[in-house]
């Protein structure tokens, strides 16, 4: 894409920067601002519970049981 400083066909003025351009610059000062791992959106994630109180009923779902054979399998040895 090419800036003019001239107008466009449409009679707007082309500024010298586009709206990608301008984007792309706050990406890349958001993504570099702060560590993302000892930087403060984590300290602040920290304080937050892994799991919500309206997931209870999903953490049970998680437990793991014991598996309890129902007849002891035996392996025929021929020998």
């Amino acid at each position: 894409m090419e800036n003019r400083s001239a107008n466009d066909p449409t009679g707007e003025p082309v500024s010298s920067t586009t709206s990608i351009d301008k984007i792309r610059a706050q990406l890349d000062e958001a993504v570099a601002s702060e560590c993302p791992f000892c930087g403060d959106l984590m300290i602040r994630e920290i304080s937050l519970p892994f799991i919500l109180p309206h997931e209870s009923e999903e953490m049970a779902s998680w437990a793991i049981k014991p598996q309890i054979p129902l007849l002891p399998k035996i392996l025929p040895m021929t020998i």
